[in-house]
């Protein structure tokens, strides 16, 4: 049982490190319209307008705008990437309490797989737009799975993703969108080599890692003139600086960037909250707890199942740097 369990414990640490290549919160940051379809750098307004409306927390209009783009386009893969892209936010902000969004979540994942990978379009080369989409369909259904803890289907999921993902590495200048996943592939690989030994032969096959290139990717992606990559990219430089290499005083610039461009995005100030609180900036941190619980309940758009998810995020920080501080003293 020892030996199982051993076994277990490190498939799920080599899923947990290795899934950061993929897990982009927003692995939905940058799903077309085929209205106008892609352009080689940039999406389109309407693309744009959905997960402007995502980013603030205002999910009744990014509905709307989905519905309505339903009723004006034909059904494409690219289509139910951005659907899956909002049910994914309804289920990680507690709006999914019977499963109706997990099942038409695994339904749009299993639907682009199905479309790009069998029948005779398992033959054809991906062109870039498809293997953005399936890159990203599977890094979805992976996020999933560890959301729900079944990590050997994750770790499946993410050899899938991966396996995409390093094919879009070096085509950062033709197909902008890919600069988010080849520079979290960049810092994970090399990352995991050095602080996480137990990855290195999964990770030997990879393109060669190097965190200051993938840093420097998504420090040229904050000034893209795409509001989607730039958020995106500063999200993650937030994370990365944040919670990785424990850089708060870096990590506070970028929250503060989102905080100001999204204020009504809670995970965003939930984000700045912990920033607060390991520098020890103590006042700054009541003001963005506070706000935080105001906008949890009078956000017009949530519903009551998100109101009670946020407050309990909340509230899980708020302990959470309590104990910290008490383990000081």
């Amino acid at each position: 049982m020892r030996n199982s369990h051993g076994i277990y414990t490190s498939t799920r640490s080599i899923i947990v490190i290795v899934a950061l290549i993929v897990v982009n919160t927003c692995v939905a940051n940058a799903q077309t319209f085929i209205t106008k379809g892609f352009t080689q750098l940039s999406f389109d307004n309407a693309t744009q307008e959905v997960h402007q409306s995502i980013y603030n927390y205002n999910f009744a209009k990014a509905d709307t705008l989905l519905r309505n783009y339903a009723t004006k386009t034909n059904r494409s893969n690219w289509s139910t990437l951005i659907y899956v892209n909002y049910y994914w936010w309804q289920i990680l902000t507690g709006n999914d309490k019977d499963k109706l969004l997990r099942a038409k979540f695994n339904a749009g994942t299993n639907e682009i797989i199905t479309n790009l990978t069998t029948g005779k379009n398992k033959l054809t080369l991906l062109s870039n737009e498809n293997l953005y989409v399936l890159a990203n369909a599977y890094a979805f259904k992976t996020r999933l799975n560890l959301l729900e803890g079944e990590y050997l289907k994750g770790l499946l999921n993410l050899n899938k993703s991966i396996d995409y993902i390093q094919k879009c590495v070096g085509k950062e200048d033709v197909f902008e969108a890919f600069t988010i996943q080849t520079a979290l592939l960049y810092y994970f690989v090399e990352y995991s080599q050095i602080n996480k030994p137990i990855t290195r032969p999964y990770l030997a096959t990879m393109p060669a890692g190097s965190m200051a290139k993938g840093i420097a990717l998504l420090q040229k992606g904050t000034k893209s003139t795409d509001a989607i990559i730039a958020t995106e990219c500063t999200y993650f430089l937030a994370k990365i600086y944040g919670e990785v290499e424990h850089n708060y005083n870096k990590s506070e610039v970028y929250c503060l960037t989102l905080t100001k461009k999204h204020p009504d995005n809670i995970a965003y100030q939930m984000n700045l909250y912990d920033c607060y609180i390991n520098q020890n900036k103590h006042t700054e941190a009541q003001h963005t707890l506070i706000a935080i619980h105001r906008l949890s309940k009078t956000l017009p758009n949530l519903t009551p199942a998100q109101r009670v998810c946020f407050i309990n995020e909340a509230k899980k920080h708020s302990e959470a740097a309590y104990l910290k501080e008490s383990k000081k003293k």
